[in-house]
């Protein structure tokens, strides 16, 4: 019996841990200005038609650091540009795809609503897609903060549906 307690203790105990680690996204009104120094990780970007591609300002300075949940070869990250060089290279990077037609800025917050990045998001051409883009942030302890980029399960399904979608035609 005391078994069960303290297993049924350790399993709630984690789980409330893993909630309070959750950070949140927001969206952002396009002149929303953006300063500061930053750490720009750039996701994906792969291939012409790689839609798990976004662009991470990550705050320079602050006490977290943000790490892709992915293999080193999905990102590259460059260190201690100016929110101007930052911006231009997230959206050069994020508008690659010739069916990119916009980038969706986000805020990156933590539960107290610390702003500790920022988020440029590629938009697709509409009747094709639009923001495809299933985004995760957690703190798993020591100042990291873990980013796991993936698609849309719809997306995931029109394009593996046999049908498939192409950008270029056939």
């Amino acid at each position: 019996m005391k078994r069960c307690a303290l297993i049924t203790a350790l399993a709630v105990t984690l789980l409330a841990a893993g909630c309070a680690g959750t950070l949140r996204t927001s969206n952002m009104k396009s002149t929303e200005p953006i300063r500061g120094t930053f750490d720009l990780i750039l996701y994906g970007g792969n291939h012409l038609q790689d839609l798990e591609t976004t662009a991470i300002l990550d705050v320079a300075g602050d006490p977290y650091t943000i790490v892709p949940r992915a293999p080193e070869f999905d990102y590259r990250v460059m260190k201690g540009l100016d929110a101007v060089e930052a911006i231009e290279r997230a959206r050069a990077f994020d508008l690659h795809n010739p069916a990119a037609t916009a980038v969706l800025p986000m805020r990156v917050q933590t539960a107290q609503g610390t702003v500790v990045a920022y988020e440029l998001r590629p938009l697709y051409q509409p009747f094709a897609f639009e923001d495809v883009l299933r985004v995760s942030y957690w703190e798993s302890g020591d100042g990291i903060i873990r980013v796991s980029v993936h698609l849309k399960p719809q997306v995931e399904d029109m394009l593996h549906s046999g049908g498939g979608f192409h950008i270029f035609g056939d």
